[in-house]
């Protein structure tokens, strides 16, 4: 929650301020340049931090990981439905680039109580990598 508040507090500054200054200055940068996907993405650096350092301790309790797994989840979806975060990089992306962290998820997804919810959930990541292969190809 901290994250977000420290974005909806910052954004009316970012985008009135300092993003216009940047856009002045648009010659000396290669691409567009967005302030506010920049302050998300170096606070997500903060939060990558500490979930390197919380991960290996919460890999033996699956329902806690699981947990873990889908607030991030959540908290991914949410910086671009609140804030339409351009992601280059998320949590979720982080963790499950972690071939153990994953491996563990998946391993506590399938015994758990909720392997329906696992299986809905891989099922919804599988469609949408097929619609997205699916309207690259067009």
């Amino acid at each position: 929650m901290h994250v977000k508040n420290s974005i909806a507090a910052h954004l009316p500054f970012l985008l009135t301020t300092v993003q216009p200054i940047i856009h002045h200055m648009k010659d000396y940068f290669d691409a567009k340049v967005s302030v506010k996907d920049l302050f998300i993405q170096g606070l997500l650096q903060d939060v990558s931090r500490k979930l390197q350092k919380t991960m290996p301790q919460i890999l033996s309790q699956p329902n806690l990981l699981s947990h873990t797994i889908r607030q991030v989840l959540e908290f991914d979806k949410s910086l671009v439905d609140e804030f339409a975060y351009e992601k280059s990089t998320s949590i979720s992306d982080f963790i499950l680039d972690h071939s153990v962290w994953f491996s563990s998820w998946f391993q506590a997804e399938k015994s758990c109580k909720s392997f329906i919810f696992f299986r809905l959930h891989i099922h919804k990541i599988l469609i949408l990598q097929c619609a997205s292969s699916f309207t690259n190809k067009i």
